[in-house]
Protein backbone atom coordinates (compact mmCIF):
# COMPACT_ATOMS: atom_id res chain seq x y z
CA UNK A 1 0.00 0.00 0.00
CA UNK A 2 3.15 2.69 0.51
CA UNK A 3 4.27 1.95 -2.37
CA UNK A 4 1.23 3.04 -4.33
CA UNK A 5 0.94 5.60 -1.80
CA UNK A 6 4.46 6.69 -3.13
CA UNK A 7 3.52 6.98 -6.45
CA UNK A 8 0.08 8.51 -6.46
CA UNK A 9 2.59 11.03 -4.21
CA UNK A 10 4.84 11.75 -7.01
CA UNK A 11 1.67 11.92 -9.43
CA UNK A 12 -0.01 14.49 -7.56
CA UNK A 13 2.41 16.56 -6.11
CA UNK A 14 5.17 16.35 -8.46
CA UNK A 15 3.13 16.12 -12.02
CA UNK A 16 -0.22 17.91 -11.43
CA UNK A 17 1.36 20.31 -8.63
CA UNK A 18 -1.68 20.07 -6.50
CA UNK A 19 -1.21 23.62 -3.78
CA UNK A 20 2.63 23.81 -4.16
CA UNK A 21 2.15 27.49 -3.69
CA UNK A 22 -0.02 27.05 -0.74
CA UNK A 23 2.62 24.56 1.12
CA UNK A 24 5.68 26.41 0.55
CA UNK A 25 4.06 29.78 1.87
CA UNK A 26 2.65 27.78 4.61
CA UNK A 27 6.34 26.20 5.19
CA UNK A 28 7.27 29.81 4.86
CA UNK A 29 5.74 31.10 7.63
CA UNK A 30 5.85 28.05 10.26
CA UNK A 31 10.21 28.05 9.23
CA UNK A 32 11.61 31.61 8.33
CA UNK A 33 14.66 30.44 10.04
CA UNK A 34 15.14 27.55 8.20
CA UNK A 35 16.99 27.15 4.79
CA UNK A 36 15.00 26.26 1.38
CA UNK A 37 16.53 22.84 1.36
CA UNK A 38 15.70 22.53 5.24
CA UNK A 39 11.67 22.99 3.84
CA UNK A 40 12.14 21.53 0.82
CA UNK A 41 12.97 18.02 2.97
CA UNK A 42 9.48 19.01 5.02
CA UNK A 43 7.59 19.45 2.01
CA UNK A 44 8.68 16.11 0.65
CA UNK A 45 7.94 14.61 3.67
CA UNK A 46 4.27 15.82 4.29
CA UNK A 47 3.80 14.50 0.36
CA UNK A 48 4.38 11.24 0.77
CA UNK A 49 2.53 11.50 4.21
CA UNK A 50 -0.11 13.35 2.84
CA UNK A 51 -1.27 10.45 0.52
CA UNK A 52 -0.66 7.62 3.42
CA UNK A 53 -2.93 9.21 5.24
CA UNK A 54 -5.75 8.94 2.97
CA UNK A 55 -4.91 4.92 1.90
CA UNK A 56 -4.66 4.23 5.60
CA UNK A 57 -7.73 5.47 5.97
CA UNK A 58 -9.57 2.95 3.13
CA UNK A 59 -7.47 0.50 4.83
CA UNK A 60 -9.68 0.61 7.53
CA UNK A 61 -12.30 -1.49 5.78
CA UNK A 62 -10.00 -4.51 5.88
CA UNK A 63 -8.53 -4.16 9.23
CA UNK A 64 -9.70 -6.32 12.14
CA UNK A 65 -9.81 -5.04 16.16
CA UNK A 66 -6.11 -6.68 16.64
CA UNK A 67 -4.70 -5.51 13.90
CA UNK A 68 -5.78 -1.83 14.51
CA UNK A 69 -5.00 -1.50 17.97
CA UNK A 70 -1.73 -2.43 17.31
CA UNK A 71 -1.57 0.70 14.87
CA UNK A 72 -2.12 3.22 17.30
CA UNK A 73 -0.47 2.98 20.86
CA UNK A 74 -1.57 5.32 23.76
CA UNK A 75 1.17 6.23 25.55
CA UNK A 76 -0.25 6.96 28.67
CA UNK A 77 -3.84 5.00 28.95
CA UNK A 78 -3.68 5.56 32.78
CA UNK A 79 -5.01 8.98 32.31
CA UNK A 80 -8.19 8.44 30.37
CA UNK A 81 -8.54 5.06 32.70
CA UNK A 82 -8.30 7.36 36.06
CA UNK A 83 -10.75 9.79 33.80
CA UNK A 84 -13.29 6.77 34.04
CA UNK A 85 -12.90 5.69 37.22
CA UNK A 86 -13.63 9.03 38.33
CA UNK A 87 -17.05 9.31 36.09
CA UNK A 88 -15.52 11.92 34.22
CA UNK A 89 -16.19 12.75 30.77
CA UNK A 90 -13.38 13.83 28.62
CA UNK A 91 -13.19 15.99 25.15
CA UNK A 92 -9.99 15.42 23.45
CA UNK A 93 -9.08 18.50 21.40
CA UNK A 94 -7.27 17.33 18.05
CA UNK A 95 -5.29 18.48 15.05
CA UNK A 96 -4.79 17.40 11.01
CA UNK A 97 -1.60 15.74 12.23
CA UNK A 98 -0.42 12.01 11.80
CA UNK A 99 -3.28 10.52 11.13
CA UNK A 100 -6.05 11.67 12.89
CA UNK A 101 -8.15 9.27 10.86
CA UNK A 102 -7.52 6.47 12.77
CA UNK A 103 -8.77 8.14 16.15
CA UNK A 104 -11.39 6.23 15.40
CA UNK A 105 -9.29 2.96 16.70
CA UNK A 106 -9.63 4.43 20.06
CA UNK A 107 -13.00 2.42 21.21
CA UNK A 108 -10.39 -0.49 21.27
CA UNK A 109 -8.31 1.47 23.99
CA UNK A 110 -10.73 2.84 25.98
CA UNK A 111 -13.58 2.21 28.39
CA UNK A 112 -15.71 5.91 27.57
CA UNK A 113 -18.16 5.83 25.29
CA UNK A 114 -15.85 7.19 21.89
CA UNK A 115 -17.72 10.00 19.82
CA UNK A 116 -16.85 12.07 17.36
CA UNK A 117 -18.12 15.70 15.71
CA UNK A 118 -17.55 16.03 12.12
CA UNK A 119 -18.85 18.21 9.20
CA UNK A 120 -21.94 16.30 6.61
CA UNK A 121 -20.18 16.38 2.82
CA UNK A 122 -22.32 17.33 0.37
CA UNK A 123 -21.94 14.10 -1.23
CA UNK A 124 -24.15 11.80 0.61
CA UNK A 125 -21.81 9.00 -1.08
CA UNK A 126 -18.25 10.20 0.52
CA UNK A 127 -20.36 11.25 3.64
CA UNK A 128 -21.87 7.86 4.02
CA UNK A 129 -18.30 6.24 3.13
CA UNK A 130 -16.78 8.24 5.75
CA UNK A 131 -18.90 7.29 8.06
CA UNK A 132 -18.43 3.55 7.48
CA UNK A 133 -14.67 3.68 7.98
CA UNK A 134 -15.11 6.12 11.62
CA UNK A 135 -17.56 3.84 13.04
CA UNK A 136 -16.32 0.50 12.44
CA UNK A 137 -14.85 0.12 15.49
CA UNK A 138 -17.45 1.67 17.89
CA UNK A 139 -17.32 5.76 17.46
CA UNK A 140 -20.13 7.13 17.26
CA UNK A 141 -20.20 10.30 14.46
CA UNK A 142 -22.16 13.33 15.44
CA UNK A 143 -22.91 16.63 13.45
CA UNK A 144 -21.04 19.12 14.62
CA UNK A 145 -24.24 20.96 14.91
CA UNK A 146 -26.05 18.42 17.35
CA UNK A 147 -23.02 17.87 19.40
CA UNK A 148 -23.99 19.83 22.21
CA UNK A 149 -27.73 18.33 22.46
CA UNK A 150 -25.61 14.98 22.40
CA UNK A 151 -23.11 15.19 24.94
CA UNK A 152 -26.23 16.63 27.19
CA UNK A 153 -28.25 13.60 26.27
CA UNK A 154 -25.51 11.09 27.84
CA UNK A 155 -24.39 13.30 31.12
CA UNK A 156 -27.53 13.26 31.93
CA UNK A 157 -27.61 9.58 31.84
CA UNK A 158 -24.39 9.38 34.00
CA UNK A 159 -22.70 7.71 31.04
CA UNK A 160 -19.13 8.88 30.97
CA UNK A 161 -18.26 9.72 27.06
CA UNK A 162 -15.09 10.87 25.63
CA UNK A 163 -15.33 12.75 22.34
CA UNK A 164 -13.43 14.02 19.74
CA UNK A 165 -12.74 17.51 18.19
CA UNK A 166 -10.25 18.86 15.02
CA UNK A 167 -9.46 22.40 16.48
CA UNK A 168 -7.17 24.09 13.60
CA UNK A 169 -10.19 24.28 10.96
CA UNK A 170 -10.28 28.04 9.85
CA UNK A 171 -13.12 29.29 11.10
CA UNK A 172 -16.25 30.48 9.02
CA UNK A 173 -17.87 33.98 9.03
CA UNK A 174 -20.65 33.24 11.60
CA UNK A 175 -18.19 30.89 13.71
CA UNK A 176 -17.59 31.81 17.44
CA UNK A 177 -14.04 32.50 16.99
CA UNK A 178 -10.82 33.42 19.70
CA UNK A 179 -6.90 34.26 18.34
CA UNK A 180 -4.22 33.01 19.41
CA UNK A 181 -0.43 33.30 18.74
CA UNK A 182 0.23 30.08 16.38
CA UNK A 183 3.91 30.50 14.57
CA UNK A 184 3.58 33.98 15.22
CA UNK A 185 0.89 34.72 13.66
CA UNK A 186 -2.20 36.16 15.29
CA UNK A 187 -4.64 32.72 14.16
CA UNK A 188 -8.31 32.24 14.89
CA UNK A 189 -9.28 28.93 15.82
CA UNK A 190 -12.91 27.75 16.39
CA UNK A 191 -14.70 27.61 20.20
CA UNK A 192 -16.69 25.42 20.62
CA UNK A 193 -15.45 22.68 22.85
CA UNK A 194 -14.05 24.44 26.13
CA UNK A 195 -17.55 25.87 26.48
CA UNK A 196 -19.00 22.48 26.14
CA UNK A 197 -16.63 21.37 28.60
CA UNK A 198 -17.08 24.27 30.71
CA UNK A 199 -21.29 23.95 31.05
CA UNK A 200 -21.14 20.07 30.95
CA UNK A 201 -18.36 19.53 33.55
CA UNK A 202 -16.19 17.74 31.40
CA UNK A 203 -12.17 17.39 31.40
CA UNK A 204 -10.46 18.91 28.24
CA UNK A 205 -7.04 17.15 26.61
CA UNK A 206 -4.85 17.51 23.97
CA UNK A 207 -3.96 14.85 21.57
CA UNK A 208 -0.41 15.30 21.05
CA UNK A 209 0.30 12.44 17.90
CA UNK A 210 3.46 10.95 16.74
CA UNK A 211 4.00 8.80 13.74
CA UNK A 212 6.84 6.33 15.06
CA UNK A 213 7.21 4.31 11.73
CA UNK A 214 5.01 4.22 8.25
CA UNK A 215 1.72 3.23 8.89
CA UNK A 216 2.14 3.26 12.90
CA UNK A 217 1.44 5.93 15.13
CA UNK A 218 1.11 7.30 18.89
CA UNK A 219 -0.61 9.21 21.36
CA UNK A 220 -0.35 11.00 24.30
CA UNK A 221 -2.84 12.65 25.89
CA UNK A 222 -1.86 16.06 27.97
CA UNK A 223 -4.33 17.83 30.43
CA UNK A 224 -5.43 21.66 29.15
CA UNK A 225 -6.14 24.08 31.98
CA UNK A 226 -9.88 25.60 32.30
CA UNK A 227 -8.92 28.22 34.67
CA UNK A 228 -6.81 29.70 31.58
CA UNK A 229 -7.25 30.29 27.87
CA UNK A 230 -8.25 26.96 25.81
CA UNK A 231 -7.28 28.06 22.86
CA UNK A 232 -3.71 29.52 23.88
CA UNK A 233 -3.18 26.33 25.23
CA UNK A 234 -4.39 24.55 22.23
CA UNK A 235 -2.49 26.69 19.56
CA UNK A 236 0.74 26.21 21.51
CA UNK A 237 0.66 22.34 22.09
CA UNK A 238 -0.17 22.06 18.71
CA UNK A 239 2.81 24.28 17.55
CA UNK A 240 5.13 21.83 19.83
CA UNK A 241 3.36 18.72 18.32
CA UNK A 242 4.47 19.78 14.52
CA UNK A 243 8.09 21.22 15.24
CA UNK A 244 8.60 17.38 16.67
CA UNK A 245 7.46 16.35 13.78
CA UNK A 246 6.85 19.10 11.11
CA UNK A 247 6.30 16.55 7.61
CA UNK A 248 2.90 15.63 9.44
CA UNK A 249 0.76 18.20 9.55
CA UNK A 250 -0.96 19.24 7.20
CA UNK A 251 0.54 21.41 5.67
CA UNK A 252 -1.73 21.84 2.22
CA UNK A 253 -5.06 23.47 3.53
CA UNK A 254 -4.89 27.71 3.78
CA UNK A 255 -4.77 28.27 7.64
CA UNK A 256 -3.76 31.71 7.14
CA UNK A 257 -5.98 32.76 4.19
CA UNK A 258 -7.55 36.05 6.46
CA UNK A 259 -3.69 37.16 7.46
CA UNK A 260 -1.91 36.37 3.96
CA UNK A 261 -2.38 36.11 0.34
CA UNK A 262 -1.93 32.30 -1.37
CA UNK A 263 -2.17 33.84 -4.67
Amino acid sequence: MHLISSGLSFIIFNLIGYRKKVIEKNLGIAFPQMSKKQRTKIRKEFQTHFTDIFLEAVKILGMNPKEAKKRVNIINPELLKQYYLEKKSVIVYAAHIANWEWMAFLPLHIDHRFLSFYQKQSSSYFNELMLLLRQKFGNRCVESANGFKVLKGYADKQIPTLTYVIGDQRPKMNSSIESADFFGIETEFLVGADRMASKLDQVLVYAHMTQSKRGYYEVEYIPIKQDESVVKQYASLLEQNIKAQPGQYLWSHKRWKKQISYD
